[in-house]
């Protein structure tokens, strides 16, 4: 059977041992899709799909003070953060045990900041994953998590991600078509299931394409710039270039990031 053109085009930057190279198993392996831990009682709302009742995290007064990005910092890069489609953010790293240790119990940081500190998204500019009441708690807005001393996207339900690192690149030098960022630029959505899961499985082995390692998760290095591409069904496809600038003592990282193009949202049929 022939393979259809659209389909082998979308497929040609993300099968790995069929077109550019073997799959990276020295790399820490990416996150699985995992349920908000504020779920309350359950409700069966669709055919085929179970909805919970999730309160969206609200961190408190010194939590929203350890997010804020240092003065200094602020200042180095004001020029930048006047563009449109700026930041700068602070993230944590996730515990995946949800154990929270002494000295995050001296920081203010309960079980709940964890995992809410732990994940943004460029799409909504706030961390978390924007999610209250009776909805499918996989699909949050997360698009990049720190967890494990990785970067990780496509974490969530229904969605695809791949992230790329350029190097010590400065931020301000990276768009659609640098090298190594246009191989993931303008590759299509899934049209279905059966696609979607063809993708995630290739983007959770990863790939090397002229020279470039491409991955759902990739190692989280200061003074490294990355270009994430994130898919959401029915959420929103973005590109982002991202830049770690420093690696705070107690843990989190301060990055720098510059949203490089948004496409229009994204949609295709779910399992059943």
């Amino acid at each position: 059977m022939k393979t259809p053109k659209r389909f082998f085009v979308a497929l040609i930057f993300l099968v790995p041992g069929v077109c550019y190279g073997q799959t990276l198993k020295e790399l820490p392996a990416p996150s699985r899709p995992s349920t908000n831990p504020s779920v309350k009682d359950e409700v069966s709302l669709l055919p085929g799909r179970r909805d919970v009742y999730v309160e969206q995290y609200h961190p408190t007064k010194s939590e929203k003070q350890l997010l804020t990005p240092s003065t200094n910092d602020l200042d180095r890069f004001a020029d930048f953060l006047r563009q449109p489609d700026t930041g700068l953010i602070k993230i944590f790293p996730e515990n995946r045990r949800g154990v929270v240790s002494v000295q995050q119990l001296e920081r203010a940081q309960s079980p709940g900041f964890i995992n809410f500190a732990s994940t943004y998204s460029f799409t909504k500019t706030k961390h978390g994953q924007s999610l209250h009441g009776y909805v499918d708690p996989g699909l949050g807005w997360g698009e990049i998590k720190f967890d494990a001393d990785a970067l990780t996207t496509a974490f969530t339900r229904s969605s695809i991600g791949l992230l790329v690192s350029l190097g010590d690149v400065p931020l301000e030098k990276i768009t659609v078509a640098t090298a190594g960022a246009a191989a993931i630029a303008d590759f299509k959505p899934p049209r279905d299931f059966t696609e979607e899961r063809q993708f995630i499985r290739a983007c959770r082995e990863g790939f090397r394409f002229k020279g470039f390692v491409y991955r759902a998760s990739l190692p989280a290095m200061v003074n490294n710039t990355y270009v994430l591409r994130s898919i959401n069904n029915e959420r929103a496809d973005i590109f982002v270039a991202l830049r770690i600038i420093r690696e705070d003592e107690d843990g989190s990282l301060t990055m720098l990031w510059r949203k490089l193009k948004t496409n229009p949202k994204p949609s295709w049929k779910r399992k059943p």
